[in-house]
């Protein structure tokens, strides 16, 4: 009977096209938080990121795009110095990326990365520069060698080194990060 089947179809399309709306805003809350942080305002990427984070969690628990949401929210924490708020959003973060995408997917080094910085932070050392390796190893079998995201990576690295007064292997790093970039620029090398 295709008037009783009526409600339930209106509620399903309805659904279909709340879920439809939930993605775009979650896509435009993504890209908001991400222009504070470039921006250095981090209070409002924070803000943005948790809103971000309860429209992933509510449409899409579990998923990398509550990981991003999730890693996101601990790049703001670390770049506004709240340290003691990093670890849980990204502990969570890293554990949905190995559940859902795997420890070899892009997904896994991003967070790999600000867990890196926090363990520098932190002051442990081999910790961080072991994370860091791992991140480009990652990114190096995912993405190649030469793509920009390596030579962020690279360029972390590097500096990471520079700090503890290993300046020819940071100047190695520094360079191979901005052959990367400058191929980036001007692809018809």
């Amino acid at each position: 009977n295709l008037r009783a089947m009526a409600p339930a179809v209106f509620l399903a399309l309805a659904a279909g096209v709340s879920l439809a709306q939930d993605d775009t805003v979650w896509l435009t809350l993504t890209e908001q938080t991400l222009d504070f942080y470039k921006r250095d305002q981090y209070a409002d990427g924070i803000r943005v990121a948790a809103r971000a984070l309860k429209i992933a969690e509510e449409n899409w628990p579990d998923q990398p795009r509550v990981a991003t949401s999730l890693s996101n929210l601990a790049r703001l924490y670390v770049a506004q110095g709240q340290y003691e708020a990093v670890e849980p959003p990204l502990r969570r973060a890293l554990e949905i990326d190995e559940r859902t995408v795997g420890k070899e997917h892009p997904a896994y080094a991003r967070d790999l990365r600000v867990l890196a910085q926090l363990e520098e932070i932190r002051g442990r050392y081999d910790e961080s520069e072991s994370l860091q390796k791992k991140a480009l190893e990652i990114l190096e079998n995912a993405r190649g060698p030469n793509h920009p995201d390596v030579a962020l990576v690279l360029n972390d690295l590097a500096g990471f080194y520079a700090m503890r007064g290993r300046f020819e292997e940071s100047e190695e790093l520094y360079r191979r990060a901005l052959t990367i970039h400058e191929k980036a620029l001007d692809p018809g090398d």
